[in-house]
């Protein structure tokens, strides 16, 4: 009993040092596991300054420092530089919501132990040059929420960056800048201004990149270019085509996963994904497809089916969407969304019907001007009763299911139809 007391006077004692030191409006915690040498500080300041930290018993004791300043600051910061000199052994910074402007180069002088930096929602507009030369060991980078219009060219000096999050800024083109970021694997550029991308300004190594709610119309492309790249996000661009050959609106033949939802896409060329051996999932809900030919998306060597999402396209009740539905056990392709289809009907117009009842009822139209059964042995004798021929100035239509044909003829505005 004896001992437990002294023991948990002990830990009293330790923390009250450490908590009599704590900088004002910060919380201050020990690591449990490492009492005697970290602390993690979470301090709520109006702003950024050198009185901030001038209490702070022990700083190099300190390994992760978070600063939240209010929602509804309008005071801009300057910090000085050299703030955070004493904290030789920080791990992590994050400052948030602090407006800073006009940020010295050496603020971060001293950190040479930071992996991860965290500065968003602060309304920066420009970060300078050397900024980043005193955390060469620096590994994660977020900047999101401010004003940046171009990549800033500090980020050169960042060897070991793995991961960089420049969303929700207003970067409305890439320079040079990130090829030199040999390490980086992860790159999120969500909600910029965007409106063209170059795989050939992006760093080699890169394995993830996240493009979401940009205003990407055009992506270039050329061959061992983006060679490692897993995942390509692109939702909520302004892309209208995908192309199987080329350099432009080319995917990297290295995807394993692509989105594509929320775009405009209307058409996408044969043999897409021939090249793009390991791609297993293709997301192309809510664009503009009125129509997806087989030959689009299948044909990829990949060891797995491509799953593929088509939900809320405006496809039409056409027969070339029918193999949706049928697809075999040997195909290269699944629709995980099949069960969410519909298709407008080309006949009756306004009406959107579901495209499992669209197909159940013989509803899937096919355009003609001859149509002649397989069944049919005279289809070569124009003579032939079995073959039709659509009348001149008229549309003709056929429906998918050869069993049970329906034929559909419009003349000069009037409707009649005929079921054979």
């Amino acid at each position: 009993m004896l001992i437990r007391f002294i023991f948990l006077t002990t830990i009293i004692s330790y923390t009250y040092s450490y908590i009599a030191t704590c900088p004002s409006r910060c919380q201050c915690y020990e690591d449990l596991e490492d009492r005697q040498r970290s602390l993690h500080l979470i301090c709520k300041w109006e702003q950024v300054n050198s009185t901030n930290l001038q209490t702070l018993g022990r700083p190099e004791r300190v390994r992760t420092l978070t600063i939240r300043c209010p929602h509804s600051v309008s005071e801009f910061s300057t910090p000085p530089p050299g703030i955070f000199h004493g904290l030789r052994n920080l791990d992590r910074l994050e400052i948030d919501r602090c407006l800073l402007r006009n940020l010295h180069p050496a603020l971060l002088s001293g950190l040479h132990k930071l992996y991860s930096l965290i500065i968003k929602n602060s309304k920066l507009d420009d970060i300078p040059k050397d900024f980043f030369g005193y955390v060469p060991n620096l590994m994660t980078l977020d900047l999101t929420g401010n004003n940046l219009r171009i990549e800033p060219y500090s980020l050169r000096s960042l060897k070991n960056l793995i991961h960089l999050d420049l969303s929700n800024n207003s970067i409305t083109f890439l320079a040079n800048t990130l090829i030199s970021l040999t390490k980086l694997k992860v790159l999120n550029m969500d909600h910029n201004k965007l409106a063209n991308i170059d795989f050939r300004r992006l760093p080699e190594e890169l394995t993830d990149l996240s493009l979401r709610h940009n205003s990407i119309n055009t992506i270039h492309y050329v061959p061992n270019s983006a060679r490692h790249l897993r995942r390509l996000d692109l939702a909520g661009n302004l892309l209208e085509h995908i192309s199987s050959s080329g350099s432009v609106n080319v995917l990297p033949v290295s995807l394993r996963s692509v989105d594509l939802s929320h775009n405009r896409i209307n058409y996408i060329q044969e043999g897409v994904v021939n090249k793009n051996s390991k791609l297993s999932v293709l997301d192309l809900k809510n664009n503009s497809l009125h129509e997806l030919r087989e030959s689009a998306v299948s044909g990829s060597a990949s060891n797995s089916k491509l799953r593929v999402f088509l939900a809320d396209n405006p496809l039409n009740c056409h027969c070339n969407i029918r193999w949706l539905l049928h697809l075999n056990q040997v195909s290269s392709v699944v629709v995980s969304d099949l069960d969410q289809l519909k298709c407008n009907h080309i006949i009756e117009v306004n009406q959107t019907i579901a495209l499992s009842i669209a197909d159940s009822t013989n509803q899937l139209m096919c355009k003609y001007t001859e149509y002649c059964p397989s069944s049919c042995r005279c289809c070569p004798d124009e003579k032939c009763k079995c073959r039709s021929t659509c009348p001149t100035g008229c549309t003709c239509y056929r429906s998918a299911n050869a069993d049970s044909p329906r034929f559909y003829f419009e003349c000069k505005g009037t409707m009649n139809r005929r079921k054979i």
